[in-house]
Formats: C-alpha cells, structure tokens, sequence
C-alpha cells in the first residue's frame, strides 16, 4: 500500500496553510486534526502531518512524485525528502523517529536534547518561584512530545499560582524521573483499535460503520466554542478546537453537554485535589452526571427546514 515514510522541510515563505492546501489539492482535511491530511485519490495512497515547516509523510512513490512536481509548481522551496530506515533516524517536530525490525516493525519516538534543559530547583534561592513555572513548561513540553507517564504530575503542579517549597520538591520529584529517563518515549506498534458497528454480510466480509461521538465538558467557554462556533485565545487549545467544531459539524461528534464540575469523573487525573465523582463510581459502579446546557440538534434542524419552507412559500405567493 505505502512505500516508504519520510520527512520533508517546506519554506511556504509567508503563505498560508490555505495556498500550500490548494497547492495539494488532493489532500483532504481529517476532523481530529486540520494539520492532519489524508489523500482522496484511490491510486495514490497518502497520510500528512504538518508542522510549521516540517511534513511527514506515510505515501506511496506516485504520490511523492506528484508531490514534488505540485510543490515545484507553487514556488514552495523544499529540501529533499529524508526517508526512514532502520539505519536512519528523522529528526521531527523536535524529537527523534527511529524505526526497528527486530520482532515486529515498531516506530519510536523520543526527545532529542530538551531533557538537557531541565534543571531542578533550588528552594533557598528568592527566584524559585520564577524557576518553578520555567521549569514546568520545559517538563509538560516533553511529558506532552513523547513522555505521557509525566503528563498527571506536570498538569496538576501547573494549576498552583503561588507555589511553595513543598510544591517545587514535588515538581522536583518529576523533574528528576524526565532526566533520569531521557532515552524513554512513545513506541508504536501496527495495532488499531476501532469503535463502531460490525455488519457481517457473509463469512469471509463484513461491514464496519463508525458510531456517532458524545462529549460532556464542565467549562462553559469550551462548551461555547464547539456548539456556538466561538473562539478562544488560549494557543494550546486551538488546534483540539478546530477538531473538534469540525467533528461537531460533520457529526462524527454528535452530542455536546456541558455538565456540573463536581460531576467530572476526569478530574481524578488531571486535579491534585479533584472531585469525588470518579472515586464514588468505583465504589457504587454508578456514574451521576447533572447537565446544565445542550443543544437539541434534531429539533434545531427540523425548525431550520420549517423556517426554509415557510420561506419559499411566502416566494412563491408573491
């Protein structure tokens, strides 16, 4: 299907996403990611990940080519396309993609150097407070690239404003397992997990058909920015709205609710002191969410094809 996965450096030189999109016209945007593409044409097979200057790319030869002869045509100066091997790493999106053979093909991702960065804080120093929110971005940089074991610990050492000496020794705590582990990372191996509904036809083919997605979010911004289509200034956040407005408009994410925060079961893992939701479900094996907004998709649309017709009728009489 594929025939090799490599990397390429692309100076779009001050053009948007837009013109380097049109420039590929045969990609199409995923709903989880716009800076995910997905090639439609049936003979070429292609997957793209952009970052900034960076793609990387699981494709075919015939799509690389016409890659190439599309980039050329544009005026989009790009560097050669390095290729993955197992005798060859690509350095990508500031980590290292290394590839093995040995029992089964796996794909392996870890930080070049920024470990390197990381220091622990000294306490007894009057900028410690200073160095407490410095050095917790560098270790939720990392924790968030390739090492996700540290993201709980770095999520909820970021939620303390006025941090104290009791809290840098628990950042320490982290700070030292990232130093001590530099070599760890994400391994990926040719497993894929699907959710949806399997129709079997016959016993040698089957069918499998996506199910709609539900999402229960407790801020009311967030909840806004998906249904209402607002936006936010929080960077970090963009891309998963974008996503997420894009899934909501495509249903692939059917139903948004906004719901109590004391009824968050996810704040066991991202609160150093969260609700008792999660804990009192284990416990009763009953989960109880009170909502406190959502949209009725259905009876929205068929006012809107009530409104369309009673339009046309009032055309058509005059």
């Amino acid at each position: 299907m594929f025939d090799f996965l490599g990397k390429q450096d692309i100076d779009t030189k001050g053009r948007s996403t837009k013109q380097y999109s049109k420039a590929m016209k045969w990609h199409s945007t995923s709903t989880c990611d716009p800076c995910f593409l997905i090639s439609k044409i049936k003979e070429c097979f292609g997957i793209i990940c952009m970052q900034t200057d960076d793609t990387l790319g699981l494709t075919s030869k015939a799509l690389a080519e016409k890659e190439d002869k599309a980039l050329e045509k544009a005026g989009f100066p790009a560097k050669l396309k390095e290729y993955l091997s197992v005798d060859k790493a690509l350095i990508f999106n500031g980590g290292i993609l290394t590839l093995s053979k040995e029992v089964e093909i796996t794909f392996t991702y870890t930080q070049k150097n920024q470990a390197d960065k990381i220091e622990l804080i000294d306490v007894k120093t009057p900028k410690y407070k200073e160095d407490y929110r410095r050095q917790q971005a560098k270790g939720a940089y990392i924790a968030a690239m390739c090492q996700p074991e540290a993201l709980r610990a770095l999520s909820q050492v970021a939620q303390i404003s006025n941090p104290i000496e009791d809290d840098a020794q628990k950042l320490n705590q982290t700070l030292k397992w990232l130093d001590d582990n530099k070599a760890r990372g994400l391994k990926i191996i040719g497993y894929m997990i699907i959710i949806g509904n399997e129709i079997r036809k016959d016993d040698e083919e089957f069918e499998i058909r996506g199910r709609n997605g539900y999402a229960c979010i407790d801020s009311r911004s967030l909840y806004d920015c998906i249904v209402k289509l607002s936006t936010t200034t929080e960077k970090r956040l963009m891309i998963d709205i974008i996503a997420l407005q894009q899934a909501y408009d495509v249903r692939d994410l059917d139903k948004v609710k906004w719901i109590v925060n004391d009824d968050n079961p996810v704040d066991a893992i991202t609160k150093g002191t969260p609700n008792k939701s999660f804990t009192t479900s284990l416990d009763t094996n009953k989960l109880t969410v009170r909502l406190k907004g959502w949209v009725d998709r259905r009876k929205k649309e068929k006012q809107m094809e009530k409104d369309i017709l009673a339009d046309k009728r009032s055309s058509s009489s005059a």
